[in-house]
């Protein structure tokens, strides 16, 4: 008991009670008359359950003795400005008191004290009818000597009353909850397309590491062949030790590739996205692109088949490298374009993906998808790119997709590349 009244009268916790105070005392001016003397219905009952639902941690009993403090003084005091007597404001509206307090142990029995967080909204909005008929009632009861009209009309009209600020405060949490909801799914689709572009990208990064290991593999046998068929024994010596260092460095190096390979299985599981999904967030991230936007590039979509796609990542991979490719080898800044046509034949997805780049010359189509062979460098330094896109791309494509990649291009006129992918493999 000691705790929660600690708790209940914590220095955060009072700030935001005499808030709520001062906030209830100015809006429960705002208020409709009815035929009962000296009793008003006021906005302020419709927004103190918001306060509730939203502050579960503050106390509807302290809550209630502050607001009714606070609400005795202010409505006391706006009528000794008006007629010069204090205590004609705190008699005529003391009667208040009981309402407010009575709301806040009514609620506190009825949500608070009852498990909050496994109340339904219905079973709230039931509650909060229930504090402000009841605690109404209070109230007419402590003026009952001053009523003119007949108790039964009058708790009619409470009844009513009530179920419309229960409607109201309800309406309010439920469309503020709708936008957040819209809001949290924004941002969480921000960070997914954040999240997917990343892990695309470093599975495509897998493919280039991938074709390391069979270098290492290569250079560990030849340093164990050098240490069998060396005569000197410091040959033999400094040959093994180089093998088994290599050795090492292929098992990191494997952690290293698994690790990769996990990644995103985990918190994909059973997840999988449509191709228009995936189109759609490349879309989306690729016209924010400031390079994609400096070519004045557009992306014009042709969507005649949809399907789940488990393996999304490395869709995904396939589709960021080739435009990457494409936003690369356009060489004019207007009047650029990556056209995607996606279609079903033969029990087959097949995607065709057009640029109007600079194009691929027609001696490098053979070698195009070799690892390493690239036709593009850096005019101001002079290096040449690592040449991996098209060579990842390939191997998604026939390894993980069990697919074909075609390749058709024209010098000055743009780049086609067909995928044609076994519908069962997605």
């Amino acid at each position: 008991m000691k705790e929660k009244l600690i708790r209940a009268f914590s220095k955060d916790n009072i700030k935001y009670m005499i808030l709520i105070a001062l906030f209830d005392a100015i809006t429960s001016q705002i208020f409709i008359d009815m035929i009962i003397l000296n009793f008003r219905i006021s906005i302020s009952v419709i927004i103190l359950p918001i306060f509730y639902y939203y502050n579960r941690k503050l106390s509807p009993i302290a809550t209630s003795i502050f607001i009714a403090s606070f609400g005795l003084f202010f409505r006391s005091l706006l009528t000794y400005i008006s007629t010069g007597d204090f205590l004609l404001g705190f008699f005529n509206d003391y009667n208040i008191a009981f309402f407010d307090i009575s709301y806040g142990l009514i609620y506190y029995y009825l949500m608070k004290k009852r498990n909050y967080d496994e109340r339904t909204i219905i079973m709230w909005f039931s509650s909060i009818w229930a504090c402000d008929f009841f605690s109404n009632a209070i109230e007419i009861t402590s003026r009952f000597h001053t009523l003119k009209e007949d108790v039964v009309v009058i708790f009619n009209k409470l009844l009513l009353v009530g179920l419309i600020r229960a409607s109201i405060a309800v309406l309010v949490v439920l469309v503020f909850e709708y936008y957040r909801m819209i809001f949290h799914k924004e941002k969480q689709l921000e960070k997914y397309k954040e999240m997917i572009g990343i892990v695309s990208d470093l599975k495509s990064e897998l493919y280039f590491m991938k074709s390391n290991m069979g270098y290492i593999e290569g250079v560990m046998k030849d340093a164990y062949s050098l240490y069998e068929n060396s005569v000197k024994e410091d040959y033999k010596r400094k040959s093994l030790r180089i093998a088994k260092d290599i050795h090492e460095v292929k098992k990191n190096y494997q952690r290293v590739l698994i690790g990769m390979e996990n990644l995103g299985e985990k918190d994909s599981g059973n997840f999988s996205i449509t191709l228009s999904e995936i189109l759609d967030i490349l879309k989306d991230t690729y016209e924010k692109d400031s390079k994609f936007k400096l070519h004045d590039c557009k992306i014009i979509v042709s969507l005649h088949f949809d399907r789940n796609v488990k393996k999304h990542y490395y869709m995904m991979s396939i589709f960021r490298n080739l435009f990457n490719n494409s936003i690369e080898s356009f060489k004019r800044y207007t009047n650029n374009y990556i056209k995607i046509l996606v279609y079903k034949e033969d029990k087959k997805l097949k995607i065709r993906i057009t640029d109007n780049g600079s194009g691929i010359k027609k001696k490098d189509l053979a070698y195009i998808c070799k690892a390493g062979y690239s036709t593009k460098f850096d005019e101001s330094t002079g290096n040449i790119y690592r040449g991996m896109g098209l060579s990842i791309i390939k191997d998604i494509v026939e390894k993980e997709f069990g697919g074909e990649i075609f390749i058709e291009s024209t010098i000055g006129i743009g780049t086609e590349i067909k995928i044609v992918i076994p519908i069962f493999m997605l």
